[in-house]
């Protein structure tokens, strides 16, 4: 049984997650640079499950992208823990593990830096033409980290340039 379903759709492509009653996240869809997170570069045309699946334990899925093409996109995971998982494409810093450019297949953990902090909410950006992606990770106590491109400052980093993980503030 399905208790959450979330769709992304880009002019090229799209990916679609799926969470069902008990925790674990299915995928399907475009998969060109691993944002499906299952390993490969192979695109799914039904549902499938994560290796691990997250143990049953998926809050929130989200992803960002830039419009046009679904091979810029990556797929971040908040689980019921409080951690942040990403998978896809790495252009500009978007999966937060601190080495920008270097694309991923599968989901790892990322932002690690937030000082024993519990994540509560994340929440994808993106653009329909290249400006920047990236991912914006709520913490317990309030403060905010951004990783991603950060064309015309979209990541709040002051710096207009991407940001693999950045401070909280």
């Amino acid at each position: 049984n399905v208790s959450k379903i979330y769709q992304f759709n880009a002019l090229n492509g799209g990916v679609s997650a799926a969470v069902d009653a008990s925790g674990f996240l299915y995928v399907s869809g475009d998969n060109g640079v691993g944002q499906l997170g299952m390993g490969d570069t192979t695109d799914r045309n039904g549902w499938v499950l994560p290796p691990g699946g997250f143990q049953g334990k998926v809050s929130k899925v989200v992803y960002g992208g830039i419009g046009y093409s679904s091979d810029t996109g990556t797929m971040y995971v908040l689980d019921t823990d409080g951690n942040v998982w990403s998978s896809g494409y790495d252009g500009g810093g978007e999966l937060g593990n601190g080495m920008p450019q270097t694309n991923t297949s599968s989901f790892a953990k990322v932002m690690r830096n937030t000082d024993g902090k519990r994540v509560t909410d994340i929440r994808a950006y993106g653009n329909p033409v290249q400006v920047g992606t990236g991912v914006i990770i709520v913490l317990e106590d309030g403060t905010m980290m951004t990783a991603g491109s950060g064309g015309s400052g979209i990541n709040g980093n002051n710096t207009g340039t991407q940001a693999a993980t950045s401070p909280a503030f």
